[in-house]
């Protein structure tokens, strides 16, 4: 044998031996958990509209009851009507949070794998 033929076979066997030899499962699929945060996205800002297009119905409700309307009657008006939506508020803070948070957590798992690897 050559000395360019037993350095040819080291080199390959090095190589093949850095290769992993089964790649580890998690208990995940990370296109899944993207899925999921685009369609927590998505609520959010459905939400979102859904309440944008409330509020301008009910405010031209209560503008166009102001002309017969005491300053009280109408501030206990629009008090009662957007109080009701700070919980849809905070569903969508809580959708686009979700969908944050999922994101970062797969940065840190394919982070820490690259790590290890």
């Amino acid at each position: 044998m050559s000395e360019e033929t037993v350095v040819e076979e080291t080199v390959a066997t090095e190589t093949t031996a850095a290769e992993p030899t089964a790649e580890v499962e998690t208990w995940h699929d990370p296109a899944k958990v993207l899925r999921l945060a685009f369609w927590a996205r998505v609520t959010a800002y459905i939400f979102l509209v859904l309440i944008g297009i409330t509020i301008l119905i009910i405010g031209w409700d209560i503008l166009s009851r102001a002309h017969g309307a005491s300053v009280m009657d109408l501030l206990r008006s629009f008090v009662g009507q957007y109080v009701g939506f700070a919980s849809l508020f905070m569903a969508v803070f809580f959708f686009l949070g979700l969908a944050h948070i999922l994101e970062i957590l797969l940065d840190i798992e394919e982070n820490t794998r690259k790590a290890k690897s």
